[in-house]
């Protein structure tokens, strides 16, 4: 797909959607819950399969990424981090300014904490593709 590996693909989703567990299923679930003003109890009645859509957030992501690799010529490791890490800031660090600048809360650490999720994830994806480009 796009001069890239189906496999490279899914390893790059597996490798962003980890980086999503990380940061919300342990280093930041209490602070998360917290700013977002959740609790437990919030989440008792949720189905698990939302989260099949926030796999298809992931592949969504990770296939845009291919094709913005692919318009840079399928570069080599150093120029693909480069252009990935600069559009991580751009995209999804801006996505993430929504909730900052929209919520009530106006939180900065639920700013920090979305905003490095993308970021990394994107940057993970990014290299994982590139180490399975044709």
């Amino acid at each position: 797909m796009n001069g890239y590996k189906i496999i490279g693909i899914i390893l790059a989703t597996v490798g962003f959607f980890a980086v999503g567990m990380i940061w919300f299923g342990f280093a930041f679930t209490d602070l998360w819950m917290v700013e977002s003003r959740l609790v437990e109890a919030d989440f008792e009645n949720n189905s698990p399969a939302w989260m099949l859509l926030g796999l298809m957030l992931t592949i969504m992501q990770v296939i845009g990424i291919t094709y913005i690799l692919n318009w840079k010529g399928r570069p080599a490791m150093p120029e693909a981090i480069k252009s990935i890490a600069l559009l991580a800031i751009l995209f999804p660090v801006a996505f993430a300014m929504y909730a900052l600048t929209y919520l009530p809360q106006h939180s900065v650490p639920l700013f920090l904490i979305d905003a490095s999720h993308l970021s990394l994830g994107w940057i993970i994806a990014g290299v994982i593709l590139t180490m399975f480009r044709k």
